[in-house]
């Protein structure tokens, strides 16, 4: 699950706590920032972390939630199908991406980002289905 990275220098208002829940990647155990805007790590996927996902993809240049860009939740009906198709399935190809896209979109993710663009955002939502060993580096 992508989530936004945060070293110590750039906190001002999060709360520490020893919760390991909201333990950052890398983060020192005993000195875990909780910050509450930032997601809960989950091992299963949700629309928040496929719309991450949409949201860094953005083939369309809407740019949800930034300045001057469309809507922070732009793609979370999008989102939401992804997420149920994984958690339905337990995995994800490119096939069901593009039928999903073709669904929200009228055409094809392959034929708007390209075949190798596609297949990268594929890789990464795949990394999110339930019990995938590839998205968790302590299972190896």
């Amino acid at each position: 699950m992508a989530r936004r990275a945060h070293t110590l220098a750039s906190l001002t208002g999060p709360t520490y706590r020893s919760d390991p829940s909201h333990r950052l990647p890398g983060q020192v155990p005993g000195l875990e920032v909780y910050d509450p805007d930032m997601p809960e790590q989950t091992d299963t996927p949700t629309p928040m972390t496929t719309q991450v996902l949409l949201d860094e993809l953005d083939v369309y240049g809407l740019e949800p939630g930034r300045p001057g860009g469309f809507p922070a939740d732009e793609y979370t009906p999008e989102a939401q199908s992804l997420a149920d198709h994984l958690l339905a399935d337990g995995r994800i190809d490119l096939a069901a991406v593009d039928e999903i896209w073709l669904r929200w979109f009228s055409e094809t993710l392959t034929d708007v980002a390209g075949p190798e663009r596609a297949a990268e955002f594929v890789e990464k939502l795949s990394a999110l289905a339930p019990g995938n060993d590839a998205a968790d580096p302590s299972a190896s």
